[in-house]
Formats: C-alpha cells, sequence, structure tokens
C-alpha cells in the first residue's frame, strides 16, 4: 500500500524477513498494518462518500486523521507518521528495543540513527499522545459530574436486573464494568490522581470511504464532529481509505467496560 507516496510493506520487506522468526509473522504482519494507517492518518481525501456514524472513541483523542480536504499542491516531509508506528509497536511488542530502533529506520529509509535518537523522537511522540490524552480526560471532568454518574449507576442497574434474561453475557459484562468502573474512576480523574499513568496509542483505519463521526466525549462537551469509518470485522481484501491515530488515557477500556477495573 502506497501512501504519501511512500510503499510502506516495501519499505518493510527486510526487517519482516529479519523479524518473522523473533517477533512472529503476527506481529510483523500487525507491525506493516500500522505504519501504513499511520501514513494514511496524515493524507487527504477529496470528498466523503457516506453517511457517519458514531465512533467508540472521543474526538479530543484524535491525534491524526485522514482529512477530507483537496490534496496541497505541496507537502513539506515529516517524520511523524513513522516515529507514531514506532511509539505503537514498541508499546505492543515491549522489551524489542532492536526491533523497534530498526523498524523505524526501515520507515525513514536511514541507516544512521543512533539509539539516542530514536529514544528522543519517541519520546517527543510519547509527549503529543500524553497530551492528547490529557484533553480527554479533561472533557470527561468537565463534563460530566458525580449526580450524572449516580443516576446512569442506577438506571443501568435497573435494566440489567429487569432484561437480566435477555442481555447477553458479554453485554450485562461490560455494562457491569462500565459503570462500576465509573464509580470509582471519576473521583480519581478529578483528583488527577490518575495522571501518571501512561496514555494508549493506536491506529485504527477503514477500507471504506465515508464516515465516522467522532463526537466530543459521550458528554455533551463543545468539539468538532470528524468523520471517520472504523469498519470493525469487514472481510474484504481492500486497502484501507480512511485512518486515525488515537490517544485514550490509561483508564479508558475500564470506563468503557471493555475490562475490568485497575487502579494503581
Amino acid at each position: 500500500m502506497t501512501n504519501q507516496g511512500v510503499n510502506i510493506a516495501e519499505r518493510l520487506t527486510e526487517w519482516k524477513r529479519k523479524f518473522d522468526s523473533r517477533l512472529g509473522t503476527g506481529v510483523t504482519a500487525f507491525a506493516i498494518s500500522t505504519a501504513e494507517k499511520c501514513y494514511l492518518a496524515h493524507e487527504y481525501r477529496e470528498t466523503s462518500e457516506s453517511e457517519p456514524t458514531s465512533s467508540p472513541y472521543p474526538s479530543e483523542a484524535i491525534v491524526s486523521i485522514t482529512q477530507v480536504a483537496s490534496r496541497p499542491r505541496s507537502r513539506p516531509t515529516t517524520a511523524r507518521p513513522a516515529e507514531y508506528a514506532a511509539c505503537i509497536l514498541k508499546r505492543a511488542i515491549g522489551d524489542e528495543p532492536k526491533a523497534v530502533h530498526e523498524y523505524l529506520e526501515a520507515l525513514l529509509e536511514s541507516g544512521g540513527l543512533n539509539q539516542w535518537e530514536v529514544s528522543q523522537r519517541l519520546r517527543r511522540r510519547y509527549k503529543e499522545a500524553k497530551q492528547v490524552a490529557g484533553h480527554v480526560t479533561a472533557a470527561y471532568v468537565q463534563g460530566l459530574t458525580m449526580d450524572q454518574l449516580k443516576e446512569d449507576f442506577q438506571r443501568v442497574s435497573n435494566l440489567i436486573a429487569r432484561e437480566k434474561d435477555s442481555l447477553l453475557p458479554d453485554m450485562k459484562q461490560q455494562l457491569i464494568w462500565s459503570i462500576s468502573a465509573r464509580m470509582i474512576l471519576f473521583p480519581l480523574m478529578k483528583s488527577r490522581a490518575l495522571d501518571h499513568q501512561g496514555p494508549i496509542l493506536m491506529a485504527k483505519g477503514s477500507r471504506k470511504i465515508g464516515g465516522f463521526k467522532f463526537e466530543a466525549s459521550n458528554c455533551s462537551v463543545g468539539g468538532s464532529p470528524v468523520l471517520f469509518d472504523l469498519q470493525k470485522g469487514l472481510l474484504e481484501e481492500k486497502p484501507n481509505e480512511w485512518a486515525a491515530i488515537l490517544s485514550v488515557p490509561a483508564w479508558y477500556p475500564a470506563w468503557m467496560g471493555e475490562v475490568p477495573i485497575e487502579v494503581q
């Protein structure tokens, strides 16, 4: 796939061959896909062809996204897509500095980076991601109150009790995890007790031109909706047409009920 005039898979061919056995082919395929999405998230699309639907992520979480706009006549070269891809890979594979180092070098087609420079580049992107995740926290803290959350807790508890025989087990579990987590997390968010936790950085893509709408955080906080489509689970073997780099706070999966709460 080519983005910004860059054939990502081609640039990573030698890196993939070298690290397939060490990391596993699933991880190297993930690395290539992540890089493609990161480059695409810095691209432009002339039009959007379908109506947007809701996204599970707030607009405040967007680091970079494919833009609906005319392509500029010229664009300065940037290392940001490669650096964000390397940040995401580093978080995914843990203590594999050589793989991350050579991954970044391959994407940038630069073999002269020393370890200090790689660390500095990734640290800058990490700092940006942490700031974006901080905006998500601020939006929720400003847009919600404990009284609202107590009302939601009671409403959802009543729903679970009323529909206990019809709710799918996974849905019921997610609802229970979510409402329980929010009551615990919100005071910690307000007191900034969770600010020390690192952000969750990710790249999401869609094989369909059209709309996913990133609403301002689901508490009616102001912010411009952004068109994008995650289209999870599509099986067509087509390239992604849209992508976004997103950063959310570490508490976000628990808030959404995706995982049980763990506060450190």
